[in-house]
Order: structure tokens, then C-alpha cells, then sequence
């Protein structure tokens, strides 16, 4: 932890940081990575069902409700600062 500590910063970490931040942060990421669960998801329970039409929809469930929870949590912080 020590060695951490003392360690000087690299001349160009901040930068990569920000661009690594602003990629994670991306619309489009988000959603990439929302549809990749939502399959992720909705495959693995295929095994508990076993129907094309039930994976669909589950499919079809967590897209929307990820969807639904992205454009509120969106929507809460870049609404700026408000009185409470």
C-alpha cells in the first residue's frame, strides 16, 4: 500500500481517465451492454421455462424495464441541482 502511496501520477493518466469515463458513460454503451444482459438474462432462464415465446418476452420485459430505469436515473441527475 505503501508503494502505492508515494507513487508519482503518469503525465497522461488523467487524460485517459476522462476518455474512459466519458465511454463508460456513454448512451450507447449503456445500451449495448443492456441488450447484452438482457440476453445474457433471458437465455439462461430458458432452462426453467422452455418455451421461444417465454424468453421473448423476458427478453422483451428487462429491455423495457431497463430502459424505463435508464431514462428516470437520466433524467434525476441531469436535471441539476434542485431545492428540496
Amino acid at each position: 500500500m505503501r508503494m502505492l502511496a508515494k507513487r508519482s501520477k503518469l503525465p497522461n493518466i488523467d487524460s485517459e481517465l476522462k476518455i474512459l469515463e466519458q465511454t463508460l458513460n456513454s448512451s450507447i454503451f449503456i445500451m449495448l451492454d443492456l441488450l447484452f444482459l438482457a440476453a445474457f438474462l433471458s437465455l439462461f432462464t430458458y432452462t426453467v421455462h422452455q418455451s421461444i415465446f417465454y424468453t421473448s418476452m423476458i427478453f422483451i420485459f428487462f429491455i423495457t424495464a431497463g430502459l424505463v430505469v435508464f431514462s428516470v436515473v437520466n433524467r434525476i441527475f441531469r436535471s441539476g441541482p434542485q431545492d428540496w
